[in-house]
Parts: structure tokens; sequence; C-alpha cells
């Protein structure tokens, strides 16, 4: 008997997380929040499947019209038990890399944690945690450096959220949540705390007559025609 595997791509109308940080620049902390919960939440879904994403970042969050999120491109994930030392060669993408891949040894859930981390320091900032000239540099500062204090650089944010999001990218394997159910934990119960925060943002994040999203919704039909051989 032959057995196949089927990989189904579903079209999503909707912008990255990176498209609406770079036309919003620094979001506000409850809006942020959101998304890193949802998108906690999913990667969670992964993990109880044994699927580890291993490369979180913005472009690989969706935002869809009523402020749901997505985690899309899965395209370097790996299955938890079939997931080995890969030679010392690093996978993911630099500025979010947890310091496990970037010295090239076996991810596990707690990668694509620390990775949601730096998408949180960065929406709830405004700037990555880790500049250099270089991607070794940059690697380097992931394993060793401290980040710098996110209430300097944004200090309308609750410093419980500055805790919530560094004990997420703690270098340390140990010290680091131990799973994205964890991490959802933390913020909800921050937000059990809280009597000024909506458990949704106040308003849709994409609007229906937005003639960016309406071009992006196009390119994104041709791409997906192309690839099934049916474009005209």
């Amino acid at each position: 008997t032959i057995h196949f595997n089927r990989c189904t791509t579903v079209l999503i109308e909707g912008v990255t997380l990176l498209q609406y940080m770079e036309k919003r620049g620094r979001l506000p902390w409850h809006e942020a929040l959101h998304f890193a919960r949802q998108t906690a939440k999913a990667l969670s879904h992964a993990h109880s499947r044994g699927i580890i994403h291993r490369d979180i970042k913005p472009q690989n969050i969706m935002l869809l019209r009523d402020g749901t999120v997505k985690v899309a491109d899965f395209g370097i994930a790996a299955l938890e038990n079939e997931v080995q030392e890969t030679d010392g060669e690093a996978v993911g993408s630099i500025h979010y890399i947890a310091p496990e891949q970037a010295r090239g040894e076996a991810p596990d859930p707690r990668s694509d944690v620390y990775s949601l981390g730096v998408v949180m320091f960065e929406m709830f900032t405004g700037r990555k945690p880790y500049l250099g000239n270089t991607i070794r540099e940059i690697a380097v500062k992931h394993m060793n450096a401290d980040p710098p204090s996110m209430t300097a650089l944004n200090p309308e944010l609750p410093p419980e959220l500055e805790r919530i999001t560094l004990k997420a990218m703690c270098a340390g394997l140990q010290e680091r949540y131990p799973s994205a159910d964890a991490l959802v934990a933390d913020i909800d119960a921050f937000l059990r705390d809280r009597e000024d925060v909506s458990p949704e943002p106040e308003d849709a994040i994409l609007k229906e007559d937005d003639a960016e999203v309406r071009r992006e919704r196009r390119h994104l039909r041709r791409a997906m025609l192309r690839r099934t051989g049916t474009a005209s």
C-alpha cells in the first residue's frame, strides 16, 4: 500500500504583523498583547501535535480583518521527535533566533517561545532587542547579551509585561517559559488584574475599503494561481 502525505495551502486575506508594524510603529501594549496571546495559543496547538515552527517572526504572523491571528509559513517546521542536531548550522531568522538554534543545537517548543518573546519585545518597544553589523554579532548577542530596558524604551509599558517578555526570551532554557501554555497563563493572569484593557483590540485590524489590502489580496491570489498552474 502506498501512502501519500498531503500538504494544503490556504489563502488567508490579511496583512503580516511586519506590514502592520511598518505602518503603525510601536504598538499600543494592549493591542500587542492580544497578538502575542493569540500567537502563543497557535504555537501551543502546533506543539501539542509535536510540531516546532522554528521561524517565528513578524513576517510569519498574519493579522486578519477581525483581529484574528494566524501563524504562517511552517516551511522549516519539524516534528519534535524527529528534530536532530544541525551540525552547527543555525536554523531560523537571525533577529528572532533562539540561542540554542544559533548554536546549531536541536530546537524544542521553548525555542518558539523565545522567538515569540523577541516579537513581543519589538511590538512593545518599536525596535528589535539585538542589533549588529553582522549575523554573527547578532547571534552572539542572543546567546550572551542582556536586552535593553523595555520600560526605558516605552515608559507606558506596564512593568509586568516587561517581566513576561523577558522571561519568554531568557537565553537559558531552564529560566524560560517551559511552554507556550505557560506564557498564555501569565498573560491571562495579567489581564485578570487589569480593568483598563479589553481582551480584543478596539478596532478591526483591516478595513474593507483599504486599497493597500485589496492590492495585497490580488497579489496573493495571482501567486496562488501560479502555484497551482491555473494562472492565465
